[in-house]
Protein backbone atom coordinates (compact mmCIF):
# COMPACT_ATOMS: atom_id res chain seq x y z
CA UNK A 1 0.00 0.00 0.00
CA UNK A 2 1.59 3.50 -1.18
CA UNK A 3 1.33 5.79 2.15
CA UNK A 4 -0.79 9.06 1.84
CA UNK A 5 0.47 12.59 1.85
CA UNK A 6 -0.82 13.33 4.63
CA UNK A 7 1.13 10.78 6.80
CA UNK A 8 3.62 11.58 9.74
CA UNK A 9 6.19 9.02 10.76
CA UNK A 10 7.01 9.06 14.67
CA UNK A 11 10.11 7.85 15.58
CA UNK A 12 11.43 6.24 18.95
CA UNK A 13 12.17 9.35 20.69
CA UNK A 14 8.68 10.94 19.89
CA UNK A 15 7.17 7.54 21.05
CA UNK A 16 8.81 8.01 23.86
CA UNK A 17 8.01 11.32 25.05
CA UNK A 18 4.44 10.52 24.63
CA UNK A 19 4.41 8.40 27.19
CA UNK A 20 7.07 9.92 29.72
CA UNK A 21 7.06 13.90 28.95
CA UNK A 22 4.71 16.64 31.25
CA UNK A 23 2.03 17.61 30.22
CA UNK A 24 2.70 20.99 28.06
CA UNK A 25 4.75 18.38 25.52
CA UNK A 26 2.46 15.82 25.52
CA UNK A 27 -0.48 18.41 24.97
CA UNK A 28 2.06 19.75 21.96
CA UNK A 29 2.77 16.75 20.06
CA UNK A 30 -0.85 15.32 20.26
CA UNK A 31 -1.34 18.83 18.13
CA UNK A 32 1.19 18.08 15.67
CA UNK A 33 0.50 14.81 15.06
CA UNK A 34 -3.04 15.57 14.82
CA UNK A 35 -2.33 17.74 12.32
CA UNK A 36 -2.03 14.58 9.42
CA UNK A 37 -4.67 11.83 8.45
CA UNK A 38 -2.46 9.31 9.76
CA UNK A 39 0.17 8.53 12.38
CA UNK A 40 3.11 5.84 11.39
CA UNK A 41 5.82 4.04 13.40
CA UNK A 42 7.68 0.73 12.12
CA UNK A 43 8.98 -2.43 13.90
CA UNK A 44 12.68 -1.31 14.84
CA UNK A 45 10.72 1.76 16.73
CA UNK A 46 8.60 -0.98 18.56
CA UNK A 47 11.64 -2.91 19.27
CA UNK A 48 13.68 0.56 20.63
CA UNK A 49 10.59 1.14 22.62
CA UNK A 50 10.59 -2.02 24.09
CA UNK A 51 14.23 -2.23 24.67
CA UNK A 52 14.56 1.39 26.56
CA UNK A 53 11.53 1.40 28.41
CA UNK A 54 10.43 -2.00 29.82
CA UNK A 55 13.49 -2.70 31.27
CA UNK A 56 13.64 0.45 33.02
CA UNK A 57 10.24 -0.42 34.46
CA UNK A 58 11.33 -3.45 35.97
CA UNK A 59 14.36 -1.63 37.47
CA UNK A 60 12.08 0.80 39.33
CA UNK A 61 9.62 -2.12 40.25
CA UNK A 62 12.59 -3.91 41.72
CA UNK A 63 13.65 -0.83 43.32
CA UNK A 64 10.67 0.62 44.83
CA UNK A 65 10.21 -2.86 46.35
CA UNK A 66 13.34 -3.01 47.68
CA UNK A 67 13.52 0.27 49.63
CA UNK A 68 9.99 0.48 50.40
CA UNK A 69 10.16 4.11 49.89
CA UNK A 70 9.54 6.59 46.21
CA UNK A 71 11.95 9.20 47.95
CA UNK A 72 14.69 6.89 48.28
CA UNK A 73 14.34 5.40 44.71
CA UNK A 74 14.66 8.94 43.61
CA UNK A 75 17.79 9.80 45.27
CA UNK A 76 19.16 6.37 43.93
CA UNK A 77 18.31 7.20 40.57
CA UNK A 78 19.93 10.73 40.91
CA UNK A 79 23.13 8.81 42.46
CA UNK A 80 23.70 5.76 41.23
CA UNK A 81 22.64 6.84 37.49
CA UNK A 82 24.42 9.93 37.48
CA UNK A 83 26.64 9.13 34.88
CA UNK A 84 24.13 6.82 32.61
CA UNK A 85 22.72 9.26 31.27
CA UNK A 86 19.74 7.83 29.09
CA UNK A 87 19.18 5.55 32.00
CA UNK A 88 18.52 8.16 34.37
CA UNK A 89 16.16 10.23 32.47
CA UNK A 90 13.71 7.65 31.68
CA UNK A 91 14.01 6.43 35.22
CA UNK A 92 13.42 9.82 36.93
CA UNK A 93 10.65 11.05 33.93
CA UNK A 94 8.94 7.91 35.00
CA UNK A 95 8.89 8.69 38.55
CA UNK A 96 7.91 12.44 38.17
CA UNK A 97 4.60 10.72 36.54
CA UNK A 98 3.51 9.63 39.86
CA UNK A 99 4.82 12.77 41.70
CA UNK A 100 1.32 14.96 41.83
CA UNK A 101 0.13 15.53 45.83
CA UNK A 102 0.61 12.06 47.60
CA UNK A 103 2.28 11.10 50.72
CA UNK A 104 5.03 8.96 50.58
CA UNK A 105 3.98 5.50 51.47
CA UNK A 106 0.87 6.82 48.61
CA UNK A 107 3.60 7.88 46.22
CA UNK A 108 5.41 4.02 46.61
CA UNK A 109 2.30 1.99 46.34
CA UNK A 110 1.25 4.30 43.18
CA UNK A 111 4.60 3.92 41.57
CA UNK A 112 4.33 0.62 42.05
CA UNK A 113 1.21 0.09 40.21
CA UNK A 114 2.35 2.45 37.85
CA UNK A 115 6.04 0.38 36.72
CA UNK A 116 3.27 -2.79 36.71
CA UNK A 117 1.10 -1.25 34.42
CA UNK A 118 3.88 0.00 32.16
CA UNK A 119 5.09 -3.79 32.27
CA UNK A 120 1.90 -5.43 31.54
CA UNK A 121 0.58 -2.94 28.83
CA UNK A 122 2.54 -0.51 27.45
CA UNK A 123 3.37 -2.44 24.20
CA UNK A 124 -0.37 -2.54 23.83
CA UNK A 125 -0.59 0.71 24.11
CA UNK A 126 2.22 1.32 21.99
CA UNK A 127 0.54 -0.79 19.21
CA UNK A 128 -2.55 1.41 19.88
CA UNK A 129 -0.96 4.59 19.91
CA UNK A 130 -0.11 4.93 16.13
CA UNK A 131 -2.55 4.16 12.76
CA UNK A 132 -0.42 1.87 11.39
CA UNK A 133 3.22 -0.02 11.97
CA UNK A 134 6.06 -0.96 8.74
CA UNK A 135 6.65 -3.81 9.34
CA UNK A 136 8.95 -4.08 6.14
CA UNK A 137 11.95 -4.75 7.97
CA UNK A 138 10.33 -7.95 10.02
CA UNK A 139 12.47 -7.21 13.31
CA UNK A 140 12.66 -10.52 15.20
CA UNK A 141 13.21 -9.08 18.49
CA UNK A 142 10.21 -6.84 17.94
CA UNK A 143 7.80 -9.72 17.46
CA UNK A 144 8.46 -10.99 21.07
CA UNK A 145 6.17 -10.08 23.83
CA UNK A 146 6.98 -9.04 27.10
CA UNK A 147 6.59 -11.73 29.66
CA UNK A 148 6.72 -12.49 32.89
CA UNK A 149 7.68 -15.89 35.00
CA UNK A 150 6.54 -17.18 37.95
CA UNK A 151 8.76 -15.43 40.12
CA UNK A 152 7.41 -12.04 38.76
CA UNK A 153 10.59 -11.75 36.55
CA UNK A 154 10.22 -9.94 33.56
CA UNK A 155 11.58 -11.06 30.11
CA UNK A 156 11.61 -8.48 26.99
CA UNK A 157 13.11 -10.78 24.64
CA UNK A 158 16.06 -10.82 22.75
CA UNK A 159 17.78 -7.66 21.33
CA UNK A 160 20.20 -8.61 19.13
CA UNK A 161 19.12 -9.76 15.46
CA UNK A 162 22.28 -12.28 15.97
CA UNK A 163 20.81 -14.33 18.00
CA UNK A 164 17.46 -14.66 15.89
CA UNK A 165 18.63 -14.61 12.54
CA UNK A 166 16.27 -17.94 11.38
CA UNK A 167 13.62 -15.01 12.18
CA UNK A 168 15.00 -11.90 11.47
CA UNK A 169 14.38 -9.72 8.18
CA UNK A 170 16.56 -7.31 7.13
CA UNK A 171 19.01 -9.05 5.30
CA UNK A 172 16.19 -9.04 2.49
CA UNK A 173 14.81 -5.37 3.76
CA UNK A 174 18.25 -4.10 3.01
CA UNK A 175 18.48 -6.16 -0.16
CA UNK A 176 15.53 -4.34 -1.19
CA UNK A 177 17.09 -1.42 -0.73
CA UNK A 178 20.94 -1.35 -1.77
CA UNK A 179 19.98 1.73 -3.78
CA UNK A 180 18.72 3.77 -1.39
CA UNK A 181 21.24 2.75 1.07
CA UNK A 182 24.17 3.64 -1.12
CA UNK A 183 22.42 6.74 -1.93
CA UNK A 184 22.09 7.21 1.89
CA UNK A 185 25.84 6.55 2.69
CA UNK A 186 27.17 8.97 0.17
CA UNK A 187 25.26 11.73 1.86
CA UNK A 188 27.12 10.53 4.92
CA UNK A 189 30.20 10.45 3.60
CA UNK A 190 29.50 13.89 2.14
CA UNK A 191 29.27 15.68 5.64
CA UNK A 192 31.70 17.40 7.35
CA UNK A 193 33.56 15.42 10.20
CA UNK A 194 31.96 17.98 13.06
CA UNK A 195 28.05 16.89 11.99
CA UNK A 196 29.27 13.05 11.66
CA UNK A 197 27.76 11.94 15.25
CA UNK A 198 28.85 8.78 16.71
CA UNK A 199 25.47 7.08 15.33
CA UNK A 200 26.10 8.51 12.09
CA UNK A 201 29.62 7.36 11.82
CA UNK A 202 28.99 3.86 12.71
CA UNK A 203 25.94 3.96 9.90
CA UNK A 204 28.35 5.14 7.09
CA UNK A 205 30.41 2.08 8.40
CA UNK A 206 27.61 -0.55 8.56
CA UNK A 207 26.37 0.24 4.91
CA UNK A 208 29.87 -0.08 3.56
CA UNK A 209 30.07 -3.61 5.12
CA UNK A 210 27.05 -4.84 3.70
CA UNK A 211 27.06 -3.97 0.27
CA UNK A 212 29.77 -5.73 0.02
CA UNK A 213 28.23 -8.70 1.84
CA UNK A 214 24.90 -8.34 2.33
CA UNK A 215 24.10 -11.79 4.04
CA UNK A 216 26.69 -10.18 7.05
CA UNK A 217 23.65 -7.53 8.20
CA UNK A 218 22.06 -9.53 10.85
CA UNK A 219 25.42 -10.76 12.07
CA UNK A 220 25.97 -6.96 12.89
CA UNK A 221 22.97 -6.63 14.98
CA UNK A 222 21.64 -3.39 12.99
CA UNK A 223 18.19 -2.87 14.95
CA UNK A 224 20.88 -2.20 18.19
CA UNK A 225 23.86 -0.72 16.59
CA UNK A 226 22.40 1.38 13.76
CA UNK A 227 19.11 1.82 14.85
CA UNK A 228 19.00 5.46 13.32
CA UNK A 229 19.68 4.11 9.80
CA UNK A 230 17.13 0.98 10.03
CA UNK A 231 14.25 3.43 11.18
CA UNK A 232 15.42 6.07 8.10
CA UNK A 233 15.19 3.30 5.36
CA UNK A 234 11.92 1.93 6.84
CA UNK A 235 10.47 5.60 7.39
CA UNK A 236 11.50 6.57 3.30
CA UNK A 237 8.07 6.71 1.95
CA UNK A 238 6.44 8.24 4.30
CA UNK A 239 7.01 12.40 3.48
CA UNK A 240 6.81 13.60 7.33
CA UNK A 241 9.74 12.42 9.94
CA UNK A 242 9.03 13.31 13.47
CA UNK A 243 12.17 13.05 15.85
CA UNK A 244 13.48 14.86 19.07
CA UNK A 245 16.92 14.16 17.15
CA UNK A 246 17.99 16.63 15.28
CA UNK A 247 21.40 15.49 14.66
CA UNK A 248 20.88 12.18 13.03
CA UNK A 249 17.72 12.99 11.36
CA UNK A 250 18.47 15.85 9.06
CA UNK A 251 21.14 14.59 6.82
CA UNK A 252 19.22 11.28 6.92
CA UNK A 253 15.77 12.90 5.86
CA UNK A 254 17.00 15.32 3.59
CA UNK A 255 18.59 12.51 1.47
CA UNK A 256 15.06 10.72 1.36
CA UNK A 257 13.37 14.16 0.56
CA UNK A 258 11.30 14.22 3.68
CA UNK A 259 10.60 17.19 5.96
CA UNK A 260 11.82 16.79 9.50
CA UNK A 261 9.86 18.11 12.43
CA UNK A 262 12.00 18.22 15.74
CA UNK A 263 10.33 18.60 18.48
CA UNK A 264 11.88 20.06 21.98
CA UNK A 265 11.56 18.92 25.40
CA UNK A 266 11.72 22.40 27.01
CA UNK A 267 7.92 23.53 26.54
CA UNK A 268 8.88 26.96 26.18
CA UNK A 269 11.13 26.30 22.88
CA UNK A 270 8.75 25.80 20.03
CA UNK A 271 9.09 22.62 17.42
CA UNK A 272 11.53 23.32 14.41
CA UNK A 273 9.90 22.19 10.58
CA UNK A 274 12.61 21.62 7.81
CA UNK A 275 12.13 21.02 4.43
CA UNK A 276 13.85 18.66 2.54
CA UNK A 277 15.16 21.16 0.28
Amino acid sequence: MRPRADEVFLDTSIQIARILSGPEIKSRTRATISGYESSVTSSVVRQEFKRRLMPEAQYLLNKLIEKGSYTAVMRHVMSVLATRDRKRDICLESLQIVFENETEQGLTDRAKSYMRSRLRIGMIEFENSVTRIIEDAACACSMYPVTQNKRGVYDFGPTKCSNVRDRCGVVEFLRARVELTDKVLQAIKQLPATDKTKELQKAEAFIESILQNPDSASLRDPCLEVGDLIIALESADIPVFYTLNFKESKPLCRVLGQRLIVGNKNPNRAEEVHEPS
